[in-house]
Parts: structure tokens; sequence; C-alpha cells
């Protein structure tokens, strides 16, 4: 009767170790973004449209490969900015004083992921929401510089602003979420 108490306990231990084992495996392979972040897994070479690519980017459950992958935790969330633009001209060189509040987050776009994978992977919060305000503040300053002082308001300002980051904030690989004018005043 020893060897059957003996097969069993054997058994059992084995079993235990077998579920352990799994459970870190699967803990180590499998992973979960939070809410309103996103994961990037880079290395290894994922294909997208026909293209392939170094990075693949997941909202829910994904699978990472050990040593061959390496897997980042990216926040989605909408990033405020605060734009100050001080002496600015019109063309009849009447001074301009802006100010503007913009919410800005990474494009969840498989074709403009790329262009921020690129720029802000590893960076902090604080670096995209730099470069969005000093990308914005040139903007301002290049819409005020071709309306005339009848035209400045904020419904034509928001769409000169519009058009004038669109392009930017692509090659960023940033969206453009909300845009307001706050103040915007003309300084003798």
């Amino acid at each position: 009767m020893q060897p059957d108490i003996m097969g069993w306990v054997l058994g059992g231990v084995l079993g235990v170790l077998f579920i352990v084992i799994e459970t870190f495996m699967i803990g180590r392979l499998l992973r979960v973004p939070l809410p309103h972040r996103f994961l990037v897994v880079t290395g290894g070479r994922h294909n997208r449209g026909g293209k392939t690519l170094g990075f693949r980017i997941a909202r829910k459950l994904t699978y990472v490969i050990p040593v061959v992958e390496q897997c980042r935790e990216i926040d989605g969330s909408c990033i405020p900015c605060r734009i100050e633009v001080r002496n600015a001209y019109l063309p009849g060189g009447v001074r301009v004083k802006a100010s503007l509040f913009a919410l800005v987050r990474l494009s969840t776009d498989p074709a403009l992921a790329a262009c921020w994978i690129e720029r802000f992977l590893d960076r902090p919060t604080g670096d995209i929401a730099q470069v969005s305000t000093e990308t914005m503040e040139g903007a301002a300053r290049q819409v005020l510089s071709t309306l005339a002082a009848e035209e400045v308001g904020d419904l034509t300002f928001l769409a000169g602003m519009a058009d004038a980051t669109a392009e930017s904030f692509r090659k960023l690989g940033l969206e453009l979420v909300h845009l307001s004018v706050s103040s915007l005043r003309m300084e003798a």
C-alpha cells in the first residue's frame, strides 16, 4: 500500500508544481493594459496591411514572446496643453495676445502610430505636451499673421488653427481632440 500513497503524493506535488509554473508563465506571456492605456509590443516582425513593422499596438489582451519582444504600456488619455501667444503681429502691425487650451492625444491610427512611437516611446507625457504646445504656438502665430484686424474672431482663428496644426500633428502622430480660445485681444 505504501507505493500507491507515494504515487498519489508525487502526482499531487507534480500537479501543484505544474499549476504554479503555468500560472507564472501565463502571467509573463499574456499582458492586459489598464483602461485608457494601450500596449506597444516591439521586436519581432508584425504584418499590418501588407507592410512588415517592428511593433504592434494592443488595446486588449495580447501575447508577448519573452526575450524576442518587449512590451511597454502607454497612456492613451488626453494631454492638456495651455498655449500663451504674446507679441504676435497682424499684417497691419497690430499686436495680439492669445490664450488657448487644447487636448491632445496619441493617435490610435496604425498608419500614424509609427510616427509617435519613433518620437515619444519611453518619453514622459510632459515631453509630448511641450512639443504639442510649441507646435500650436507656432501655428497660432502663423494664423494670426494672415488675418486682418477685422477678421480676428474666435471662430475664424480656431478654423485657421485646426488647418495649420493638422499636417504637423499628423507628422508627429498626434490628434487634436479639443481646442478653445480662452482670450484673444489686441494690444496697443
